[in-house]
């Protein structure tokens, strides 16, 4: 996001941004790949697993101020009856 499509409140609070080569901020584009399977073991057990973020970019939501995690991983187990 350019600085120009900042909502004003944002221009002045510039501390979580990445700077332009004028210092103005803006937020970096960014992208993740991730990927998600399940495996339907039973009628009543299903067994989901991931991996997110696979390239480990270092990336914040916008106007969090806070960074993502890194690469994670998931495993879960579901039961249903």
């Amino acid at each position: 996001m350019e600085y120009g499509d900042l909502p004003l409140s944002e221009r002045m609070d510039s501390a979580p941004y990445a700077k332009d080569d004028e210092g103005n901020p803006y937020v970096p584009a960014w992208t993740t790949l991730n990927f998600k399977a399940a495996w339907y073991i039973s009628p009543h057990f299903t067994l989901n697993a991931g991996v997110e973020n696979i390239t480990n970019k270092l990336y914040r939501p916008f106007a969090s101020g806070i960074s993502a995690p890194g690469r994670n991983f998931l495993v879960t187990l579901r039961a249903s009856f």
